[in-house]
């Protein structure tokens, strides 16, 4: 008898008798079936239509951010105005010109709470070709939240894609960080068309033989000077002193340091190094995810030009042979930086 549970975002089936087990994505229940015998299908239990994560309740009180995209072939919602070098929220500063589509969308965002009873919209931001919304489901209901989106998506039905993405606001999440996500959009866009060459992504390319892709500046490759930055445990506090300085040198000279930045101290450096207005390659040891963009000090650091991230394909425990082979692959792209294939004009990520 096969067996189904969740397991981070992909299903897991099990035969007892093989052990053996088959990963798919969640949103493929239906080829997992194909790969179960027939008379095993019938004890599967088939998940609920509207629960996405397998963690949570969607009936129950909490907040979300909605994401629906436009349906490829319509017209934009809207286009990008205004200066992105304009702090966010400031007179002048980018904003989505809306169409008569995106005012459509917006009046009933607005009326959202009037027609789902103790639903309430802390945010919303509505981009060209997609759309975000802060939900608050401020008490528990008999219907999931999956009802609510299908109900607001009804108005809409020929210009939204099928399904739609949403991120739970757990308890260690901060609501504040969220909204402020959700409000600068337009300002995050503004900035990636304005300096494309910022924001570029490349995917899937070989170091040390550790499957990686890299999002951001690729010009900091062209550096004569990069420089790897590894904290040995072995230091005294003279030698740990002594190279701080030396990275910290090569930072204000214009130079760039490369590294997963792991280890107290060397985060200590990464800080350092920033505030001194330095450039870094940092090898992030968890993967980007298919709609990665960086957000918070990472985006200013990207539209500043001053980072370049290169990250596993695959996950991994953080173990010490892992931070090993991040620090390899950090001396690699140092001593051989030309191992970094460069972006394609006009690939952003």
């Amino acid at each position: 008898m096969p067996f189904v549970f969740a397991h981070g975002f992909s299903l897991v089936c099990r035969y007892e008798q093989t052990k053996a087990p088959v990963y798919i994505s969640r949103n493929s229940f239906r080829q997992l079936l194909e790969l179960i015998p027939f008379d095993l299908k019938i004890p599967m239990p088939m998940p609920e239509q509207n629960k996405r994560s397998f963690y949570h309740d969607y009936r129950s009180r909490c907040i979300y951010m909605i994401t629906l995209k436009k349906k490829p072939g319509i017209s934009n919602f809207g286009e990008i105005a205004g200066d992105c070098r304009i702090p966010p929220g400031q007179p002048g500063c980018a904003y989505v010109d809306l169409s008569p589509l995106g005012h459509q969308i917006r009046k009933a965002i607005w009326n959202l709470p009037l027609f789902e009873l103790g639903v309430k919209v802390y945010q919303y931001a509505i981009m060209p070709d997609h759309v975000h919304i802060v939900l608050f489901i401020q008490q528990e209901r008999k219907e999931p939240l999956g009802t609510i989106v299908a109900h607001f998506k009804r108005r809409f039905d020929k210009f939204f894609s099928e399904g739609y993405n949403d991120q739970i606001l757990h308890p260690k999440r901060s609501l504040d960080v969220l909204i402020r996500y959700v409000k600068e959009n337009p300002h995050r866009l503004a900035v990636r068309k304005f300096r494309p060459d910022y924001f570029r992504r490349v995917r899937h390319f070989a170091i040390n033989g550790m499957e990686v892709e890299a999002y951001g500046n690729f010009f900091l490759l062209k550096h004569a000077v990069i420089e790897p930055v590894v904290v040995h445990r072995a230091w005294t506090h003279q030698e740990l002193d002594k190279n701080r300085k030396h990275w910290l040198f090569i930072a204000k000279s214009g130079g760039i340091l490369v590294s997963p930045f792991i280890s107290k101290a060397e985060k200590e450096v990464r800080a350092a190094a920033i505030e001194a207005g330095g450039r870094i390659i940092e090898i992030r040891p968890e993967p980007m995810g298919e709609r990665f963009k960086p957000i918070g000090g990472s985006f200013q650091l990207c539209e500043e030009g001053r980072l370049l991230i290169v990250a596993p394909v695959g996950g991994a425990d953080l173990t010490r042979k892992r931070c090993l082979d991040l620090n390899a692959v950090a001396a690699t792209i140092a001593a051989y930086p030309s191992l970094v294939p460069m972006p394609t004009q006009g690939r952003r990520g």
